[in-house]
């Protein structure tokens, strides 16, 4: 999906399952060098980029001008997945995230936000279903 000035994709541009900012290794999460982000990118014409998939807020500014944000999760603040290895994504944080982006002349405003919500309901239904993992990624943003 995109607009003028945004463009918005799950992982990367091309593959909804791949991390954008992120490479992970024996050695943990870390940040994507930014030829490799830039690579990942090099078809978007948009100067801003929402990405996601990890679950973590994140704003990556590239040196050709464009801007890469991921707003976090609203309701998964942390989880543990297998592939590319295993890993664990932590967001720190039980709270929702999300981003509010204003033009201000030619430049952008970027704010993340963490807010409190009533999660309870949907920590007794992890709980109901077994999920003892999801409820306590929102009860704490870890796993």
């Amino acid at each position: 999906m995109q607009t003028d000035d945004f463009f918005f994709c799950h992982g990367t541009p091309t593959d909804d399952k791949a991390y954008l900012l992120e490479d992970m290794s024996s050695n943990g999460l870390m940040l994507k060098e930014t030829e490799a982000i830039l690579n990942e990118v090099n078809d978007v014409s948009q100067r801003l980029i929402f990405c996601a998939h990890t679950h973590i807020p994140r704003v990556v500014y590239l040196p050709n001008d464009q801007i890469i944000i991921n707003p976090g999760s609203v309701g998964l603040p942390a989880y543990e997945d297998e592939l590319p290895i295993y890993h664990k994504m932590q967001s720190g944080t039980p709270f929702a995230n999300y981003t509010i982006v204003t033009k201000q002349e030619e430049d952008w405003i970027i704010e993340q936000l963490d807010i409190p919500y009533n999660r309870d309901e949907a920590i007794i239904e992890s709980e109901r279903k077994g999920r003892l993992d999801w409820a306590r990624a929102l009860k704490t943003g870890r796993v």
